[in-house]
């Protein structure tokens, strides 16, 4: 997977890094935790040179956030909750062609 950077929309601030991603949600890793249920507007932005979109955008909600195996960074599960259908399409072809096998 490429080494992806999500983005507050609201803020333009750096939200965390994509450590995993689905149609359906993605884990992030950031410095700081975060609530349970906290709703993120974010944006993910996306290789150029690769992608016909420059970025993904969606808003997500936290389901839960633990510390990561480095003790400084935290781990955090986000379900999507509003976002379009071609960016859903962007993320299953970014997933069809960069994720590693398992």
């Amino acid at each position: 997977m490429y080494n992806l950077e999500a983005f507050d929309t609201e803020s333009n601030e750096p939200a965390g890094r994509v450590v995993d991603i689905t149609p359906e949600g993605m884990m992030l890793v950031r410095t700081k935790p975060i609530d349970i249920n906290s709703v993120l507007h974010l944006s993910v932005e996306l290789p150029s040179e690769i992608f016909s979109t420059n970025r993904v955008n969606f808003t997500a909600i936290a389901h839960w956030c633990r510390h990561d195996i480095n003790p400084d960074l935290f781990d955090i599960g986000l379900e999507f909750t509003d976002i379009t259908d071609t960016n859903i399409e962007t993320i299953i072809g970014l997933i069809a062609d960069y994720a590693f096998p398992d």
